[in-house]
């Protein structure tokens, strides 16, 4: 009867705790250098990945004029018409033709529309023949043979983020499903009657294939980066900065 009660072992005992709350040194190293590691990592993923602020904003577009619109001139007909969505004319060469229906334009029955300079011809709307037309509705733009030389992008800064913005800054300008790198050329120092201040945005090339996209007065998006930062800094240098403002 006594033996067997000197094998039952006592988990309340004090060598039983003592030996339960020892944590083996092995395990320790090994769980400390993991966690140093880790912090090692992370530390040095946030000094090298870039986490740059971006301003959203609305912008439009001011090109050289190299791209015009070409705009029905009077509430009409269409009997002619360019077919293809990209035509290559001359000067002087019809592009449509409209017959009025209602009162005579410029004492005439029947208006056409030609090119005024060389270049290439393309479409912003289908139409078709003998289809009705109102008075300034662009149909097509004419990019002319020479190419764009520059062109520019008014974008809109609220009051709270214009003294974010500074000459150089990167930006991407996305007009229809085209997007533009550009950079930030100047800003106004006084606002619009609506509070708005305008940033100018500039590129100094752009491709061929990208001009009938750039129409003058075509409002866009824009996405400015005011701050290239890395993750570190963003997020514990800035608001460490600011911490320390707020208490001094």
């Amino acid at each position: 009867m006594d033996r067997g009660k000197s094998d039952n072992i006592e988990l309340r005992s004090e060598e039983v705790q003592e030996l339960m709350g020892h944590v083996p040194p092995l395990i320790l190293r090994i769980g400390i250098s993991i966690t140093v590691a880790f912090v090692f990592v992370f530390l040095l993923v946030g000094c090298i990945m870039k986490y740059p602020e971006v301003l959203s904003v609305d912008a439009k577009f001011i090109t050289d004029e190299s791209v015009a619109d070409i705009k029905v001139p009077c509430d009409g007909v269409l009997i002619k018409l360019l077919k293809n969505s990209e035509t290559d004319v001359s000067c002087g060469d019809t592009i449509m033709g409209i017959e009025h229906y209602s009162i005579p334009y410029n004492n005439l029955d029947t208006s056409y529309v030609v090119a005024t300079t060389d270049g290439v011809v393309y479409k912003t709307s289908f139409c078709l023949l003998n289809e009705r037309v109102n008075k300034g509705t662009c149909l097509f733009v004419i990019k002319k043979t020479s190419a764009l030389k520059n062109i520019y992008c008014i974008a809109y800064v609220s009051c709270n983020d214009i003294g974010k913005i500074e000459k150089g800054q990167r930006a991407e300008v996305l007009v229809e499903s085209v997007v533009l790198k550009m950079h930030v050329n100047n800003k106004t120092l006084v606002p619009m009657h609506n509070g708005m201040y305008q940033v100018e945005l500039v590129q100094d090339k752009i491709d061929d294939e990208v001009s009938p996209f750039i129409l003058s007065e075509r409002k866009c998006s824009a996405k400015i980066e005011v701050a290239d930062e890395t993750i570190f800094e963003r997020f514990f240098v800035k608001r460490f900065k600011q911490m320390f403002l707020k208490n001094k």
